[in-house]
């Protein structure tokens, strides 16, 4: 799984962000995992995901960063805990991995989303649901991180189509 560093990209520096209102764009976020090639796997089979990025610093720390099929942000960035040279991270217990999320993915079609997990083994610790603002469910992945399946109704939350 291990490739070159892809076009755009050095290590530490990544495409600048789209210009937005408050100058901020969410680029990444980090998932604190056991092993980052069973996580990429889950996270491919299950989400849809693909690799980005899947290169070593020149320290060499691993550095594996999925996006959704199509799109370049936000990045999902696959961490084993204690890897770098970063103070806070060689603290970090493993005892966190699966103790550290509660996203939301969501979806065009909760039903059909809803049922492809489920017939993936994925293990739903809620059942559907129904919310003024759309439909959810909490699930988890093979660590036990906590996301959200939801579907919003058009126009119950502005801007979100």
């Amino acid at each position: 799984m291990l490739s070159s560093t892809p076009a755009g990209w050095a290590w530490g520096k990544a495409p600048a962000p789209a210009a937005t209102p408050s100058g901020f764009e969410l680029g990444a976020v980090t998932i604190l995992v056991r092993n980052e090639d069973e996580a990429a796997d889950w996270y491919e089979r299950n989400l849809g995901m693909r690799i980005a990025l899947d290169t070593r610093s020149e320290s060499g720390e691993r550095f594996v960063a999925m996006v959704p099929v199509g799109r370049a942000t936000p990045m999902v960035v696959l961490h084993r805990p204690r890897t770098t040279d970063i103070s806070v991270d060689r603290t970090l217990p493993d005892a966190r991995i699966g103790q550290e999320t509660y996203w939301v993915w969501r979806t065009g079609d909760f039903d059909a989303s809803y049922k492809r997990l489920l017939a993936n083994g994925v293990k739903f610790v809620s059942p559907p649901r129904d919310q003024f603002y759309g439909r959810e469910a909490v699930f988890e992945d093979l660590y036990g991180n906590l996301f959200i399946l939801q579907q919003i109704k058009a126009g119950a939350i502005p801007s979100v189509k």
